[in-house]
């Protein structure tokens, strides 16, 4: 799981590096489109994420049911 969240946060790193270069040239509407694409792109990875946070706790829940 770190090594999927290191990859995201490579993939986020990028992508606002990129947009802040069409801000700085004066292309909102692109860096608009960027963003919009950017949210459509990590959407799927986002899920998986949220799902496995949420698998996670589950076992924590019941780990936490089996101490004494």
């Amino acid at each position: 799981m770190s090594y999927v969240i290191g990859q995201l946060a490579r993939w986020l790193s990028q992508k606002a590096s990129q947009t802040l270069n069409l801000v700085d040239g004066v292309d909102i509407v692109g860096a608009r489109r960027m963003v919009k694409d950017a949210r459509l792109d990590c959407q799927s990875m986002r899920q998986k994420l949220a799902s496995t946070i949420s698998v996670m706790r589950d076992i924590q829940a019941q780990l936490l049911s089996l101490a004494p």
